[in-house]
């Protein structure tokens, strides 16, 4: 079976422009493309566009191959991302694929899968009708114009596939004409390789650094606590430089005055980096406002990294889902620092049973099979002439 995957990508360090151009870090499409190839007859390749990039460049990455397309860095929203899905579109006829799986809607990705006109489905993430209701943006923006389009998109849907019961009951009462299918993200396997002694009492972060991820919960939390209760170590892993909008910027600072050299700032770094500096922790504070899975939930829990949540997101799901973590309100400020000043470190003892379940639940065959028995399922219906 061809599957082409039109989703994000990491830009490898072999890319020519590597350094220069910002990619998207999240690598969840490579797993899974990587869990296809491994064990079912799937012959998985993945589309990613570059905003920016000024070539086609064409590699194989962690045995995949991955066609990364140039596309415009600017004007993309202004111009409804029309010549994005056209040329992605373009390319992924090219492969010929049986079925076009597209991930996420916050760009032309889905629009792409769909204007192939071959058997298609949606991996739901980051949409946009939820995210702007949590935390709406101004009248005229980039977020409102990606919920307009991805309205449309989704009207046009019929098989999408949700990661949590959280995106799945939303989208579910948002757009009534889709069919539905549950399916988790999987993880790299080599994660589960990972050995490191935790480095006692510290914690970290992994995520951009937006309102909706919630690092200011974290910020005001310490303004309230003894300094002998500070983290020995908090990372945070995923920020961009010093900040590029005035939310991270002013967050950065402030954990720069409270912590001084306890804060140590990774920045994007590759997955595997990632992974390590998470499983080195004793402690994942992950308190977002709004979240539709949390991949580094996932990676904390197979680490013996306790997790500490925002409620009402797919990060307390999962934690509740695995009997493992700490659920807190986003919105009661005085729960934060009263969890962070006590029980949450010291945990991993707790925990040795909580990588088998993430295993059994989300494993690479598990979810690679569970795709494959969709794609199967959507190739076989009759398609409207």
């Amino acid at each position: 079976m061809r599957v082409v995957h039109i989703g994000h990508v990491p830009l490898p360090s072999e890319h020519p422009e590597f350094g220069r151009l910002y990619s998207h870090p999240g690598r969840w499409v490579l797993n899974l493309a990587m869990a296809q190839a491994e064990h079912t007859s799937i012959r998985p390749t993945i589309i990613t566009q570059v905003p920016g990039a000024s070539v086609d460049w064409r590699c194989r990455v962690d045995g995949i191959n991955v066609e990364f397309v140039r596309v415009p860095d600017k004007l993309r929203a202004a111009t409804l991302f029309q010549f994005d899905k056209r040329t992605l579109s373009r390319r992924a006829l090219g492969f010929d694929p049986d079925i076009v799986h597209a991930h996420g809607t916050e760009e032309a990705y889905t629009m792409a899968a769909q204007a192939t006109g071959k058997p298609n489905v949606i991996t739901l993430q980051g949409v946009f009708a939820i995210i702007n209701k949590e935390l709406p943006p101004k009248l005229i923006s980039r977020a409102r114009v990606v919920e307009f389009l991805e309205a449309q998109t989704l009207r046009r849907a019929k098989h999408v596939i949700a990661k949590s019961d959280y995106i799945a009951e939303r989208a579910a009462k948002l757009f009534p004409n889709l069919q539905i299918h549950r399916i988790p993200n999987t993880f790299d396997p080599r994660l589960l390789s990972i050995d490191t002694t935790k480095v006692p009492r510290s914690a970290c972060f992994v995520g951009m650094i937006t309102e909706r991820k919630g690092l200011d919960l974290v910020v005001d939390a310490l303004r309230q606590l003894d300094k002998t209760a500070y983290p020995s170590e908090f990372h945070v892993v995923g920020n961009r430089s010093t900040g590029e909008a005035d939310y991270d910027r002013r967050v950065l600072s402030d954990l720069r005055q409270l912590l001084g050299d306890k804060l140590m700032l990774h920045g994007i770094v590759p997955a595997h980096e990632a992974a390590i500096i998470i499983a080195r922790c004793e402690v994942l504070l992950a308190p977002s406002r709004e979240e539709m899975f949390g991949n580094q939930l996932i990676e904390a829990l197979l680490f013996r990294t306790f997790p500490v949540v925002g409620d009402g997101t797919a990060l307390a799901e999962n934690a509740r889902k695995f009997a493992c973590g700490e659920i807190i309100s986003v919105s009661s400020k005085m729960d934060w620092p009263t969890v962070l000043s006590s029980r949450i470190y010291g945990r991993a003892v707790e925990m040795t049973q909580v990588r088998d379940k993430v295993v059994l639940e989300m494993g690479p065959a598990i979810v690679a099979e569970a795709h494959f028995e969709l794609y199967q399922r959507i190739i076989r219906e009759p398609r409207a002439r």
